[in-house]
This record gives structure tokens, sequence and C-alpha cells, in this order.
């Protein structure tokens, strides 16, 4: 949806814009399996996807850049994140795959699932509910703690935020499916198996 603004934004009104995901702001495979090795209990954080698993400086310094530095005609160089690395459980693209822009951006997009979520006070009664399993309100909890990184970091760069809602949650399970079936047909790439699949879409 964002690629199609951007490129509709342009094509109409002449306003170049320039997309960047959380998606390409998660940590590195390598720093993730840090989080995860100093988080064994936490099942939140076996893997990408929830607060805690993006690189908060980088998304610091990349919003700057494309908000305030290509001003001044700068290239900027956007993240890219590859889900295909080591079998589907992703890994940051090298810097010189990296999406390069040149010249003054008129408008960011950021985009993501979890964008503009805030820390809930813990007698909130949603967060109370996830004891599903000994100790998943406690995993809860952290995860509801480390929001406080995104609202103190990363909101005061977004003037806007556009929710898109869905009727069915479940179907989210359908989408992130067909995705990884298209990576794993089309283009022989490694992919999360189905199981995978419902634990990342759970997990998140």
């Amino acid at each position: 949806m964002s690629n199609c603004l951007e490129s509709a934004l342009f094509k109409g009104l002449g306003i170049k814009t320039a997309v960047i995901s959380y998606d390409d702001l998660y940590l590195t495979n390598e720093d993730q399996q840090k989080v995860t090795n100093a988080n064994p209990s936490n099942k939140f954080l076996a893997g990408r996807g929830v607060a805690g698993t993006h690189d908060m400086q980088l998304g610091i310094d990349k919003l700057r850049e494309m908000i305030y530095d290509s001003a001044d005609g700068k290239s900027i160089s956007v993240p890219q994140y590859d889900k295909t690395a080591f079998n589907g459980k992703g890994d940051r693209f090298p810097k010189d795959k990296w999406k390069q822009i040149d010249g003054k951006i008129d408008l960011v997009i950021v985009e993501g699932w979890m964008l503009g979520y805030r820390k809930v006070d813990e007698s909130n009664s949603a967060l109370q509910s996830f004891q599903t399993y000994e100790g998943e309100l406690e995993s809860t909890k952290h995860i509801n703690s480390l929001m406080t990184q995104y609202e103190q970091h990363w909101h005061p760069f977004f003037d806007a935020s556009i929710l898109v809602g869905v009727n069915n949650p479940d179907i989210v399970y359908k989408w992130r499916e067909e995705a990884e079936n298209t990576q794993r047909r089309s283009k022989g790439l490694g992919a999360m198996s189905k199981e995978q699949i419902y634990a990342f879409c759970n997990a998140s």
C-alpha cells in the first residue's frame, strides 16, 4: 500500500515520497539471536516482530536523515530487510543493497503493524488476559515496557497516522502464508513454514 501511495503522490501531485518500514529496522540476525538468548523464557523475543526486536538507533538515524538531511540534497541510504535469510528467520541486507534516495524528500511514509503503539498500564484488562501459559503474563509485561523506547525515540518524528483495519484479524495468517508461499515458489528463497507463520503471528 505504501509503495502505491508513493507512486500515486509523485505522479499525481509531484510529491516526492520515501517509504521506510518498521521491518527495515529489525535487528540483524546476529543481534536478534543475542536478544533471544538473553530472554530464553520469553517466546515473544524468540524472533523478529515485536517491541525489542528493532534497532532503535538505526531508526532514529534514518528518520532524521530522511526528514531533515534530504533537504540539503544529500543522498539517503534506506535499510532493507531480507525476510528470506536464515530459512525465513530474516536478516538485514548488507549496505550495498540498501535503497538509495537522492535529492529532497517531500514526504516520508513510515509503515508497520505496531506503528504508534504505546505502553499500557499494567492494570489494563487486555494485558492481564495474557496468561495462557505459565510466565506469559510476565513476558507480555516485558514487551509492554519496551514500548516506551518507541514512544520516546520514534514517535516524535511522526506528524500523522493512518490506521488500516480488518473485520477479522485471522486474515493475517492467510496474508502471511501467501507472502511466504510467493517467496518459496517464485523466488526459490527461504521462507517460514505454516507452523512458524502461526507462531510468528501469535507472538506479534
